[in-house]
């Protein structure tokens, strides 16, 4: 089964490398890890989208273009 997951912001913000200090940001940077491993899909729309993109953290700027990257080579 491929969830689709909507994935808030806050999450795109707060996450970071792993073994930060910061718990959530451990969390956050998790979250975004199994969602890649599992090969779920995330799901946003164009407010969401534009949130995250003003909110990102390097990681997760970095995380979405790999995972959009994956997808569209998956559609080739």
């Amino acid at each position: 089964m491929n969830l689709r997951l909507v994935v808030d912001a806050s999450v795109a913000r707060s996450a970071g490398e792993i073994d930060s200090e910061s718990e959530q940001a451990n969390i956050c940077t998790e979250c975004l890890d199994i969602i890649d491993k599992k090969g779920y899909s995330i799901v946003l729309n164009k407010p969401l989208f534009n949130e995250w993109r003003e909110h990102e953290s390097r990681y997760s700027q970095r995380w979405y273009l790999i995972w959009i990257t994956l997808i569209e080579l998956s559609q080739t």
